[in-house]
């Protein structure tokens, strides 16, 4: 959860929290969009 961070949030400025946030985002997401990418071509179109 640290993701190599050793400053606590309260001390963290906005940019270092928004880079944290983004990571946490891209870290947990990576099985959705995998999972889109092995099922994009079976879209159906009515």
């Amino acid at each position: 959860m640290k993701q190599g961070l050793d400053a606590d949030i309260q001390s963290m400025s906005q940019a270092e929290k928004t880079m944290l946030r983004y990571q946490f985002v891209m870290a947990n997401s990576t099985a959705s969009m995998g999972d889109f990418a092995r099922t994009a071509d079976k879209l159906c179109v009515a």
